[in-house]
């Protein structure tokens, strides 16, 4: 079957299925209209850097969404995803750190209902460098269900997020109804 043939195939798909958002369209069609499932899906970006107080866990303020198919992600106050049925999600968030040191530890963590739920960790060696940590996972929530991201850096001294769609940014989407 060319994409011609596929009656759903969408207008830009073209663009779209270098950068992943095919498949992600796809699965929210069937979602939609295949099963009466609307579409969850999010993206949420970092505008200005943040700071991050040495060894403290603090919230990313991710400010600024691309898309919110659902609006289920709260990009003003809260800055947190909200499952709006039981289901199945994948979740994946990435923090950028600006001059990790020798020795320093940049780290993510997905709170999932204010407890930490899963982690991931960048240590730096050698001279000064920007880190990147991401967390990638999928979850079994359940309606009302809120994940957040936080972010906590261990080199000694404040240390800044790095701001922007590419460095600090978080996001998800629905895979299964449950």
């Amino acid at each position: 079957m060319s994409k011609l043939d596929f009656p759903f195939y969408p207008n830009n798909a073209s663009e779209m299925k270098d950068n992943g958002e095919l498949f992600l369209y796809l699965q929210n069609w069937a979602a939609e209209n295949q099963f009466g499932f609307p579409a969850v899906a999010f993206k949420a970006y970092l505008n200005t850097n943040q700071s991050l107080t040495n060894s403290v866990a603090t919230k990313i303020n991710f400010d600024v969404e691309i898309y919110d198919e659902s609006s289920n992600y709260d990009s003003d106050t809260n800055y947190r995803f909200v499952a709006p049925t039981d289901g199945l999600y994948q979740l994946a968030s990435n923090i950028g750190y600006d001059n990790i040191g020798d020795g320093g530890v940049a780290s993510i963590r997905l709170y999932k209902n204010g407890s930490l739920h899963k982690r991931g960790v960048s240590f730096a060696v050698g001279a000064v460098v920007d880190a990147r940590t991401l967390v990638s996972v999928p979850l079994k929530l359940l309606k009302n269900d809120y994940i957040e991201v936080y972010g906590i850096q261990v080199t000694g001294g404040a240390r800044n997020t790095l701001e922007g769609e590419d460095d600090t940014w978080f996001a998800g989407f629905r895979v299964a109804v449950l």
